[in-house]
């Protein structure tokens, strides 16, 4: 074992062997060599979109097996947009069901998820479009509601 003096100096021999090295600069290789950042853009777009429809969530029912008091639609009031729906209240009660959202090329969905084990109780729903950013689908009539068989239903704009 050396002295203190010695064990220091070689710490600080150590310390500067590990940060006297060279850095190596960030290699210019990037996704899609050769390609312009549309491109790159434009491929990312797609396999998203992909997964989106293949794996993301997906509608559990269509709106014609459910009962409405107010079947879903589109309302502005002031400059808000919301999607408003009311369930009937029926015997047996029927099960709430989430809304779900999702975009696919240049058409915005809405749709009912699986059913939760709670009761829905009737009351209006009106949820904030802007909350998904389905703004400018909602302003350029690109909305639709999505059933369970992938059809979609256009939904209605009203201003209130």
């Amino acid at each position: 074992m050396g002295t203190d003096t010695e064990n220091k100096k070689h710490a600080h021999s150590i310390q500067a062997k590990n940060f006297n090295y060279k850095q190596k600069k960030p290699s210019s290789l990037s996704f899609g060599e050769g390609r312009s950042e549309a491109k790159n853009m434009e491929i990312i777009k797609s396999v998203t979109e992909f997964f989106n429809k293949h794996f993301g969530p997906q509608p559990s029912v269509s709106l014609d097996e459910l009962d409405f008091l107010v079947r879903p639609h589109i309302i502005k009031r002031g400059k808000k947009f919301l999607l408003r729906y009311q369930m009937a209240s029926t015997e047996p009660p029927q099960l709430i069901r989430p809304i779900q959202a999702k975009r696919l090329g240049n058409k915005a969905y809405y749709f009912f998820g699986l059913a939760v084990s709670r009761y829905d109780l009737g009351e209006l729903v009106e949820h904030d479009i802007a909350l998904d950013h389905f703004i400018d689908f909602v302003e350029n009539d690109q909305i639709y509601w999505l059933n369970k068989d992938g059809t979609e239903v256009d939904l209605e704009v009203r201003i209130i």
